[in-house]
């Protein structure tokens, strides 16, 4: 299409951007934000219902290509992470931290 009539863009969507994570905070807020996306968007009631959300897999022994053992570290284990999810389950929190998410 692009070559068609002479475009060079993204046909039907934005291109994603990538921004540079640069603190600490920053870092733990966003794995919550990609664990809370689905509901925050209405797909689901609870995000822990999310079928294919890697927090199922920091939780559990399975084998995964995740970096399970450094993001458990990061929180101070298992219960620490749900902890921190359960605690932060609401997505304004973290509003500050992301750009151009459509709220």
């Amino acid at each position: 299409m692009n070559a068609r009539y002479d475009r060079v863009d993204s046909l039907f969507q934005k291109r994603f951007r990538r921004k540079e994570v640069t603190s600490e905070s920053y870092f733990t807020s966003l794995i919550f934000y990609i664990h809370f996306n689905p509901q925050h968007h209405g797909l689901i009631q609870d995000f822990k219902d999310w079928p294919y959300s890697s927090y199922h897999s920091l939780l559990s022994q399975k084998q995964t290509n995740l970096e399970r053992d450094t993001v458990l570290k990061w929180f101070g284990g298992k219960g620490p992470l749900k902890s921190f999810h359960k605690a932060n389950a609401d997505f304004r929190s973290i509003i500050p931290l992301i750009e151009e998410d459509e709220l």
